[in-house]
């Protein structure tokens, strides 16, 4: 049982090591990368592009990071940076969620100070200013 145990651990273990020792780059690594430069680029167009751009453009440089190590064939730094990137990209959209709903919150608000000054206006016998 031991000897099967070791058998099955060696055909698993050589595969992973010399993979890594040759220094490739996992097909599911580069779907990644490619899946993050595309989405990247949606985010420039939609509302993210101006309201999150700095971050954006830090989640751009991250990705040139990948992208050279992915020439050099360091699997690792590839997956730190591109995680890296996914990090930026996610702050980026909730910094525009939150942009916006200060937007909407300024816009409301302005809408309540005036009914309630229109308000106020009719209960101190001023009537309706409408």
């Amino acid at each position: 049982m031991k000897y099967k145990l070791i058998l099955v651990l060696l055909f698993v273990l050589i595969p992973v090591s010399s993979s890594l020792a040759a220094g490739e780059i996992n097909p599911a690594t580069m779907e990644k990368y490619r899946q993050l430069k595309a989405n990247l680029g949606q985010m420039y167009q939609s509302k993210a592009g101006t309201y999150a751009k700095d971050i954006l453009e830090k989640a751009n440089r991250t990705l040139a990071k990948a992208s050279e190590e992915i020439e050099i064939k360091n699997e690792k730094a590839t997956m730190e940076n591109l995680n890296m990137a996914i990090l930026q990209i996610d702050l980026a959209k909730v910094k525009t969620e939150e942009l916006e709903a200060a937007q909407k919150t300024a816009v409301t608000r302005t809408k309540v100070d005036k009914l309630s000054q229109r308000l106020n206006d009719i209960l101190s016998g001023k009537g309706d200013t409408k």
